[in-house]
């Protein structure tokens, strides 16, 4: 992220933040029942995650809260007012990490009719832009513990599911509980999303959550280790391979008894964009049904998307978990890469905003029949010629090549025949 670019955004801080409140002055509200309190929550914008606070104060409220415009960078919001009758919200912002210290902006906002949305535009110094919300939840966030999916009915055959994962190098020392909680929330609602976006193409299955906690893992090094900041000849593990690689010996598995799917978020330890890891999938051991995954996406996606210059957290989510069940870019079967709509394509028009459901994106016949083939992750879809090959093509299949012998040794192959990434072997 360009950081000389004046934005408003996200997060969560500690407690101490909720003290840093000025007052807006409201009375009574307007006869649809419309109130300050309309506005109290957490809400997504389009730059990122923004908690709103109201308290009573005198003859009238307080509206104060806080935002996160980055990893690690987060910023108070004070002098808030709301007005019932026109529904406007106007408040001022402090970005404590600006280059012209401590700099202030103010948003004006109108909340929807229905009080699930927000449409105004920020100010800051000079510039301006559009700013927009989308309410996530009143109050504070689940526990992650006790965050998770709200249980798509599926059927009992499925043997590997998808697993979030908070992944902290050991440096990322400014993330909070509140935080994690957030994130967490984040992921499962995007997961749920996703595993929507897949059933409505598959309509007979789709992926399954994990049932299990979402993984909340502290890392063994700092973030420059996995961000491979190396020269431009290496040609060792990669960050996928030295995440994947962590997480199997944490939970006790191998690449072949994994029941996972890993969806791994990546949290820096600061904003400042370093290294070349960005996003990817990919299967543990090459084509379909013969085990887990692995996903590894940003942070600063998960919280700001393409405002930021980031990829949009939805789409690309389709993306990558297409990747971790086996399929290939598009282009491996003569589609244009950025034309074809296909999920697993890079076409700018498959998009979403926010937690909104995706726009676009649909499956190829060959894509179809992979993932009929991956009777582990979809045991109840079927590949029926007349429905996904209509035009009768004729289909062979390409798959992955599975990850290095970095994450276990692989079977029938030489001991640590293959080390470097990509594998020389395929």
């Amino acid at each position: 992220m360009n950081m000389k670019k004046p934005v408003l955004l996200i997060v969560c801080l500690t407690a101490a933040f909720f003290m840093l409140s000025a007052v807006g002055v409201i009375e009574g509200a307007s006869n649809d029942g419309v109130s300050a309190q309309s506005v109290a929550g957490t809400w997504l914008s389009n730059w990122g995650p923004v908690t709103l606070v109201v308290k009573p104060s005198g003859n009238g409220v307080q509206i104060s809260g806080f935002y996160q415009e980055n990893v690690g960078q987060k910023g108070t919001i004070e002098n808030g007012s709301f007005d019932p009758k026109t529904r406007q919200l106007v408040y001022s912002y402090l970005q404590s990490w600006s280059n012209k210290n401590n700099e202030k902006g103010t948003a004006t906002l109108t909340l929807s009719q229905d009080g699930k949305t927000m449409a105004g535009r920020w100010k800051l110094s000079n510039k301006s832009g559009p700013y927009t919300m989308q309410l996530l939840f009143r109050g504070e966030p689940p526990r992650a513990g006790t965050a998770g999916p709200h249980g798509l009915k599926l059927s009992n055959k499925h043997v590997i599911s998808v697993l979030p994962v908070i992944f902290i190098p050991s440096n990322s020392n400014w993330i909070t509980q509140y935080d994690i909680d957030l994130y967490s929330y984040l992921v499962y609602a995007h997961l749920e999303l996703a595993q929507k976006h897949y059933k409505s193409l598959l309509l007979t299955d789709t992926f399954q959550i994990s049932d299990d906690p979402i993984l909340i893992y502290r890392a063994k090094h700092k973030d420059d280790y996995y961000l491979n900041l190396t020269p431009a000849d290496y040609h060792g593990p990669g960050a996928a391979q030295l995440i994947t690689k962590e997480l199997l010996d944490a939970s006790h598995e191998t690449r072949y008894n994994c029941k996972h799917v890993f969806l791994t978020i990546f949290v820096r330890s600061s904003a400042k964009r370093t290294g070349t890891f960005h996003g990817g999938g990919r299967t543990f051991n090459g084509p379909p049904n013969t085990g887990g995954g692995c996903v590894e996406m940003e942070l600063a996606s998960l919280l700001q998307g393409r405002t930021s210059g980031y990829y949009n957290f939805q789409s690309a989510l389709n993306h990558e978990l297409g990747h971790s069940f086996g399929l290939l870019h598009p282009d491996a079967y003569g589609y244009d890469l950025k034309k074809n709509e296909s999920n697993m394509s890079y076409n700018d028009n498959i998009t979403s905003d926010g937690l909104n459901p995706v726009t676009g994106g649909r499956f190829n016949p060959e894509e179809f029949l992979a993932l009929s083939l991956n009777k582990q992750i979809f045991p109840d879809f079927q590949f029926v010629p007349s429905g996904h090959n209509p035009n009768g093509k004729n289909l062979k299949l390409k798959y992955l090549s599975c990850m290095t012998d970095y994450i276990g040794q692989r079977r029938n192959m030489p001991p640590n025949s293959c080390m470097e990434y990509p594998c020389p072997c395929n």
